[in-house]
């Protein structure tokens, strides 16, 4: 009698669903593309065409794009099997862990043991090396000169797309070009053929000339440019830092990547940047500040500033003769005058010695302000605020929506005053009687017979209101001492010296 096969279990069927979901999967694409590229890059690596360390300096810099390459072949490969219904699923979540792995085993590497020398994360890094440039060959380099005389006053268009630019003031009526230029090539006739293609160019049509240095992806140029006095000088920079020393007429600069200086100028400055610190002194015009900014440093200007962009650094502003314009995501503040400094960076907010009328409007910052004359008008969103008034003072509107408010006065100051923290506590050296309201506190009436308007106003914190002393004045400087008198010659009389007698004569007496 014939034996029937055993019966199929649960776990048989769904052990043999499987094997057969696995039959009808679709190989993917993605993996020949992978093995191809990595098979040239390794021929490229071993026949010294490519180097290892500069490799993987550009995959620290554009690994992204990988995980976008591959999300689009996947949906490429979605597209082409949405009609087919025995068509299996394709899997790339092998390579994409490769390429996250990768990734956060470089930052692990370079944040740590700082053993990737130039590493680039989205951008962030040394803007003086293209590294990209440097995957195909050897460094070349090459000193030119340009001279060449322009019209007066012409309106000077310098373009750079790789390499730094450094524009001064000349002393004749030309315009006087030295570049260095770089550029990486696999052998001597590579490297001509580069440093002639980024070598700069000048050209004059009347009063517009135009210097050029060519883009290069496999190079860059250095320029020191001396420009007529009256010249207009505009500046557009793709990567590399600009520096301005010098000049005398209104400076135009748009600056791609890369850091700005600007010395001792006598017109105004105009700067929109995408990415750099930027610095500025001895500015005797206007100054306009646009784009994307790390660290900012402004001093010694006569005339407006206005800052308007994403700011990730620290900015610092002294000794701003004419109005101030702040603006960013988080912060607006416009002074009169700053003879002081004002100090933003991620968590404060810091205005010493200004005068008003002034503004301050902001988020997550304490706000410090001392030394303040004027009207103020500060507004806080999470953060502590401190404000210091000297004479003569003017109107105060304080308002913190979540946190404590610190005001101090001159002694002896007259105003109006009305506080009110509606959930907190008020402790005032006033002679005010301080009342409570709701779940608050508030003060309010004349001080010292009375005068500009101050209106506190906690949403959620403490109110905090004393006085302050005015400071000392300086010491008298101690007059110089008398030299002594020469001493007598032997055998002359005694010196006579005339004062004042009781009856208001003068008498003379002997010393």
């Amino acid at each position: 009698m014939a034996t029937l096969p055993p019966p199929y279990s649960q776990r048989d069927a769904a052990r043999a669903q499987r094997y057969y979901r696995r039959s009808l999967r679709r190989p993917s694409i993605v993996g020949p593309i992978v093995l191809i590229v990595a098979g040239l890059i390794a021929l490229l690596v071993e026949t010294n065409k490519l180097n290892v360390q500069h490799l993987w300096d550009w995959y620290m810099r554009w690994w992204p794009l990988l995980l976008i390459a591959v999300g689009l072949l996947s949906l490429g490969e979605w597209w082409l099997d949405r009609n087919q219904v025995s068509a299996g699923r394709r899997s790339h979540g092998g390579l994409i862990a490769l390429i996250i792995c990768l990734a956060v085993l470089g930052y692990t590497v370079g944040f740590t043991a700082h053993g990737l020398r130039g590493m680039h994360v989205f951008g962030h890094g040394v803007q003086d090396e293209d590294i990209f440039s440097r995957m195909f060959g050897q460094e070349h380099d090459d000193d030119r000169t340009l001279n060449r005389e322009i019209p007066p006053g012409a309106a000077v268009d310098i373009q750079v797309a790789h390499g730094d630019v450094t524009v001064t003031a000349s002393g004749d009526d030309q315009i006087h070009v030295a570049a260095h230029l770089v550029v990486f090539a696999a052998n001597e006739r590579a490297a001509k053929r580069g440093l002639d293609a980024v070598a700069p160019q000048l050209e004059v049509n009347g009063k517009n000339v135009t210097l050029r240095a060519a883009d290069a992806s496999d190079g860059h140029a250095d320029l020191t440019i001396e420009i007529p006095n009256g010249a207009v000088p505009s500046i557009t920079a793709g990567h590399g830092d600009v520096t301005l020393e010098g000049l005398a007429g209104p400076v135009n600069v748009n600056a791609d990547r890369g850091d700005v200086k600007a010395d001792n100028l006598t017109g105004g400055l105009h700067v929109r940047m995408g990415k750099g610190d930027f610095s500025a002194h001895a500015i005797a015009g206007d100054l306009t500040l646009q784009g994307k900014l790390d660290d900012v440093s402004i001093s010694d200007v006569q005339g407006r500033v206005a800052l308007d962009g994403d700011f990730f650094g620290d900015t610092n502003l002294a000794h701003i003769s004419a109005p101030v314009h702040f603006h960013s995501t988080r912060t607006d503040a416009e002074v009169a005058t700053i003879p002081g400094d004002l100090s933003i960076d991620s968590g404060d907010l810091q205005l010493n010695n200004a005068t008003g009328p002034a503004k301050i409007s902001t988020s997550a910052k304490d706000v410090e302000c001392s030394a303040i004359s004027g009207d103020l008008r500060v507004e806080d969103g999470d953060g502590d605020i401190a404000v210091a008034a000297i004479a003569p003072m003017g109107e105060l509107h304080v308002h913190n929506r979540n946190g404590a408010i610190q005001l101090t006065v001159p002694l002896g100051a007259g105003f109006q005053l009305q506080a009110t923290a509606r959930n907190g506590n008020i402790d005032s050296k006033l002679n005010l009687p301080v009342s409570n309201a709701g779940e608050g506190q508030s003060v309010s009436g004349p001080v010292g017979g009375g005068g500009p308007r101050i209106e506190l106003v906690a949403d959620h914190g403490d109110i905090t209101i004393g006085g302050m002393e005015a400071p000392p004045p300086p010491p008298a400087v101690p007059a110089p001492p008398s030299p002594p008198a020469p001493p007598s010659p032997p055998g002359a009389k005694s010196l006579r010296h005339l004062r004042p007698s009781h009856d208001g004569e003068t008498q003379p007496v002997t010393q």
